[in-house]
C-alpha cells in the first residue's frame, strides 16, 4: 500500500463540486451523482480534508496516553482503519 498525501489538506468549491487538495494536487472530489451541492456536500468535504490531521492526532494520543488501555485499543483501530493495515 502507498501512503497517503501528506497534509495539510483542503476543501475548496469549484461551482461545480467540492474538491480536496494538498498544496497543488488534487486529492478527491465530493459530489453525490451529478447533482452537485455545495451545502449537503460542505460536511463530507471538510471530513476529508481534516483526515491527515485526525489521523496524526490519533497517533500522537497512542503515544501520549499509554496508560488508557482502553482509549489506546480504540486509537489502535481507528489508525489501522486509516492506514489499510492490522
Amino acid at each position: 500500500m502507498s501512503k497517503h498525501t501528506p497534509g495539510p489538506w483542503h476543501a475548496e468549491w469549484n461551482g461545480d463540486a467540492w474538491q480536496i487538495h494538498a498544496t497543488q494536487t488534487q486529492i478527491a472530489e465530493v459530489y453525490y451523482g451529478c447533482d452537485a451541492d455545495k451545502e449537503r456536500d460542505a460536511p463530507d468535504a471538510r471530513l476529508i480534508a481534516a483526515a491527515p490531521d485526525l489521523l496524526a492526532f490519533v497517533r500522537y494520543i497512542r503515544m501520549t496516553l499509554p496508560h488508557y488501555s482502553a482509549q489506546v485499543k480504540e486509537a489502535i483501530t481507528v489508525i489501522q482503519k486509516a492506514t489499510g493495515k492490522s
